[in-house]
C-alpha cells in the first residue's frame, strides 16, 4: 500500500531530512500537543524529540540542537541550514527561542547568552565556555548576550554576529582545527541559579538535559569536492580537575535500515602526545580490535575503549577513518555515528555526531589499499560542541 516504504526509500528520506531539509526537524509541528496549559516558559529544543519537559526524556543526544545554526552571510532567517563557520571571517549565529505558554498567553522575557568552545567530546561547565582555558589556545568564550521576549505559544530568532578564532591556532588538533561548538543559555534572573530548574554543575550534558533553557550544538560540516573525505577528527581531553576514566563508545543511532557497519568498518587512531601515552597504558576494549600498528579496528556499533584518567589540560584527537568493504549502497545515503564520552557510571558526558554522506549519480571506485570511496564525505554534525559548530 501507499503507507509502506522499502528500506532504501526510508534511508533516502532520512538522508533528505538530515541534510537538505534539516530545518524541518526544528518545526513546532513535531511537538505533540500537551494535556494542560503550560505557564509562560522560555525554552529551546535539544533535538526533534524534545517537547520542553524537564528533564528531557529523549534518548537522542543532547548536543544536536537545530535551534542553533550558523550562516556565513546574514541570511539565517530565510535559510536555516547550518553551515561551517569561516575562521577569522564574519559569520552569523542564529538561535531560536520558544515560549511554551499557550497561544495568546503572557509574554516571557530573559537574557540569551551564546558561547563558543573548541569542539570536544569532553566539554564541561563553565570552562572552557567562560574563556578561562587558554592552553594550547583559547578554548572558548562568550559570543554575546541579548535580551529576548517571546509571546505565549510563539518563537523568535535572535542573530549574533561572530568572528571565530584563527583555525591555525588549533593546528595541533589536525583535521579538527576548524571545528567549534556552540552553547546557548537563557537566564531569567540575575543571580544563581539564573532561573535554571536544576542548578548547573560541571556536567554540561546533565545541565542541558535537565534545563530546557540550555541547548548545545556540536556540529561541523565538512563540504568537499572531488573525491571527498573518508575521515574525521574529534578532540578528547580533560578541561576540569575531576579524575575519572576516559571512556569512549562508538554508537550508531537506532533507526530503521542499515548502518555504516553494513558497508565497511572503522579504523581509529589516537593522535597527540597525551593520547599516544594514554594508548600505551592498560586499555580495556570491547568490540574494538587493537592492530599491530596501534590503531583500533571497529566493525560493529557499541564498541568501547576505556582507559585511565587523563590529566587536566591534556588533549588529543581521535582520528576516525571509514574503510568500505568494496560494495557501495545505491543512491545518496547518510549514515550516522556517535562518538560518545561516558563517565564512570556509564552516563554521557558529551560526544560528537559524525555523518557519513554518500553521493549519487557519480562514477566511483574502491581503492582497497587505502579504503577510499569516491563520493563519500564525513560530515561531523550535530555532534560536542560533545557541539556543531
Amino acid at each position: 500500500g501507499m503507507f509502506m516504504f522499502t528500506q532504501d526509500q526510508a534511508l533516502r528520506m532520512n538522508a533528505c531530512l538530515s541534510v537538505a531539509r534539516n530545518s524541518l526537524l526544528a518545526s513546532d509541528g513535531l511537538i505533540p500537543v500537551g494535556g494542560g496549559s503550560p505557564a509562560p516558559d522560555l525554552w529551546m529544543q535539544d533535538n526533534a524529540d524534545d517537547t520542553g519537559t524537564e528533564p528531557d526524556a529523549s534518548a537522542s543526544p543532547m548536543y544536536i540542537s537545530d535551534d542553533i545554526w550558523v550562516r556565513n552571510a546574514p541570511d539565517g532567517l530565510a535559510n536555516q541550514d547550518h553551515q561551517n563557520p569561516n575562521g577569522e571571517q564574519g559569520n552569523y549565529v542564529y538561535v531560536r527561542v520558544r515560549n511554551r505558554g499557550c497561544a495568546g498567553a503572557a509574554a516571557k522575557s530573559g537574557t540569551l547568552r551564546l558561547y563558543w568552545a573548541k569542539a570536544s567530546s569532553s566539554l564541561s561547565w563553565p570552562a572552557p565556555w567562560d574563556g578561562s582555558v587558554t592552553s594550547p589556545a583559547l578554548m572558548g568564550a562568550l559570543i554575546g548576550s541579548q535580551p529576548v521576549t517571546v509571546s505565549g505559544g510563539a518563537s523568535t530568532i535572535v542573530e549574533f554576529p561572530w568572528t571565530p578564532p584563527d583555525p591555525s591556532d588549533y593546528a595541533a588538533f589536525g583535521a579538527d582545527k576548524a571545528h567549534f561548538c556552540l552553547l546557548a543559555r537563557i537566564e531569567t534572573t540575575t543571580t544563581a541559579p539564573f532561573g535554571m530548574t536544576s542548578p548547573e554543575t560541571s556536567n554540561l550534558y546533565a545541565n542541558v538535559q535537565n534545563n530546557n533553557n540550555i541547548v548545545w550544538k556540536n556540529i561541523s560540516i565538512v563540504d568537499t569536492d572531488g573525491d571527498g573525505m573518508r575521515f574525521a577528527d574529534v578532540v578528547v581531553g580533560r578541561f576540569d580537575r575531576e579524575a575519572q576514566r576516559t571512556h569512549l563508545r562508538f554508537e550508531t543511532p537506532k533507526r530503521a535500515g542499515a548502518s555504516l557497519f553494513n558497508w565497511g568498518h572503522l579504523l581509529v587512531e589516537l593522535r597527540g602526545e597525551a593520547l599516544q601515552k594514554w594508548s600505551e597504558r592498560d586499555l580495556k576494549c570491547e568490540g574494538a580490535q587493537r592492530l599491530e600498528d596501534g590503531r583500533f579496528l571497529i566493525a560493529r556499533p557499541g564498541a568501547q575503549i576505556v582507559g585511565p584518567p587523563l590529566e587536566q589540560g591534556e588533549f588529543g584527537t581521535i582520528h576516525v577513518q571509514f574503510v568500505p568493504d568494496g560494495r557501495r549502497p545505491a543512491g545518496a545515503r547518510v549514515f550516522e555515528l556517535d562518538l560518545i564520552e561516558l563517565d564512570d557510571r556509564g552516563e554521557r558526558l558529551g560526544g560528537q555526531r559524525l555523518l557519513l554522506k554518500t553521493g549519487s549519480n557519480r562514477k566511483h571506485h574502491c581503492d582497497s589499499a587505502v579504503g577510499s570511496w569516491d563520493g563519500v564525505t564525513w560530515r561531523p554534525v550535530k555532534s560536542s560542541c560533545g557541539c556543531g559548530c
